[in-house]
């Protein structure tokens, strides 16, 4: 009997997991979802590379876009 408990639960934990993932995913900035692009892009390109220094120079590069972006 306690089985029929805990799946239901475990469909609910689920779906609160999911929701919370969704709404924080939309709530980023523009900013963010750039830099998150470009740091995915170049970890792909190259995986045995990447460091925080690298995401520090697409961050950079991302406030340089959207500030010309703003500008323009």
């Amino acid at each position: 009997m306690a089985w029929e408990i805990i799946y239901p639960i475990g469909a609910v934990l689920l779906f609160i997991g999911i929701a919370w993932g969704a709404l924080q995913n939309r709530r980023r900035s523009p900013r963010e979802k750039k830099i998150t692009e470009m740091a995915t892009r170049e970890l792909y390109k190259h995986p045995d590379r990447y460091e925080q220094e690298t995401h520090d120079t697409l961050e950079a590069s991302a406030k340089e876009e959207q500030r010309r972006h703003k500008a323009g």
